[in-house]
């Protein structure tokens, strides 16, 4: 049995599949989430975000837990360059983009 939740934490909505793999009392639901992208690096108002195709080029993007305004300026097959447009002063690597 499967179930649909509707997860409205970032700046888009994403759709998250929750499995039931022990009907009964004892259920336990395990879920299937597309892996978030997270900040590799950061310099001043530039930030890299690894192993990723998720961006699109002149993409406005949310970055850090503070969700600082930023936007996709280069994409190759390893990585991708975002601006920030705010101060960048916290960005911890690990952060969601």
């Amino acid at each position: 049995m499967a179930l649909a939740l509707l997860d409205r934490s970032g700046p888009f909505f994403n759709l998250v599949l929750c499995f039931i793999t022990k009907p009964g009392k004892d259920m336990i639901l395990t879920m299937q989430e597309k892996a978030q992208n997270v900040i590799f690096g950061v310099n001043g108002p530039v930030v890299t975000v690894a192993n990723t195709t998720d961006f699109s080029m002149q993409e406005m993007v949310y970055v850090g837990n503070d969700r600082l305004v930023g936007e996709v300026i280069g994409i190759d097959k390893d990585r991708t360059i975002i601006q920030v447009y705010e101060v960048t002063t916290g960005l911890k690597p690990g952060e969601p983009v």
